[in-house]
């Protein structure tokens, strides 16, 4: 689901002018096309997801002149960004022990982000592996959790409504999600909300022939549950 974050950070600025806006794009920076700028005063994100890195470190942008504000207000040490900013200004160095690994890798993710062509590019492709999936997953009876014609539809992971056990009766599914598993695939087992759903991700190194080995997947194991959900 993509929040509308164009549209809240114009009714902030509006009516809130010396209000700060915060986002969290884990889930988006590097694979969603928007200028930070625009829609907030300080971004959060990670090191993997749609940048393609590894876990391992958390990002921070904002202006200095806002962390300067921002100076002696943290809790601990270990969250005070405005101390290791000061650290990395004076020696470049982190005021612990770096994750060199994840950083490396950080690294290389970068330029292969940059080699594919940036945001716009990474973002068409996976809007090609999301729509390729949702496509074949409701032609075989899956319904989606959002409107797709809605904007709130996002390209970077999808809900899909799990199917009633009473309607399907051998449809269970951890079944499902392990039976995939040791074909090579894995999905997220965790819900969205309180509705009953399971969600598909099309971010990381994956391409249209990854989405259809996926759904060739998917067809074999509801084949071996006995599950049609077409009927």
């Amino acid at each position: 689901m993509f929040n509308p974050i164009h549209g809240v950070a114009s009714l902030v600025r509006r009516y809130h002018p010396t209000a700060k806006i915060f986002v969290d794009a884990m889930s988006s920076f590097g694979g969603v096309e928007f200028k930070a700028p625009d829609v907030c005063d300080v971004l959060v994100t990670s090191a993997n997801k749609c940048i393609q890195g590894v876990p391992g470190f958390s990002l921070v942008v904002a202006k200095r002149s806002l962390l300067e504000e921002c100076r002696g207000w943290s809790p601990s040490y270990t969250l005070d960004i405005v101390s290791q900013n000061d650290g990395l200004d004076k020696s470049g160095q982190f005021g612990n022990t770096p994750p060199v690994q994840a950083i490396m890798a950080f690294h290389q993710a970068l330029l292969e982000h940059s080699a594919e062509g940036g945001v716009a590019v990474r973002a068409a492709r996976y809007r090609a592996n999301n729509d390729f999936i949702a496509n074949a997953m409701t032609e075989l009876g899956f319904r989606l959790f959002l409107d797709r014609s809605k904007a709130s539809f996002g390209h970077i992971i999808t809900a899909y409504h799990a199917p009633s056990k009473a309607e399907y009766k051998n449809w269970d599914f951890m079944t499902f999600y392990n039976e995939l598993k040791k074909g090579g695939f894995v999905i997220y087992p965790g819900k969205a909300s309180a509705a009953d759903t399971f969600r598909i991700g099309s971010l990381g190194d994956i391409h249209l022939a990854d989405c259809e080995a996926l759904m060739e997947e998917v067809r074999i194991v509801l084949k071996r549950m006995d599950v049609n959900l077409k009927k």
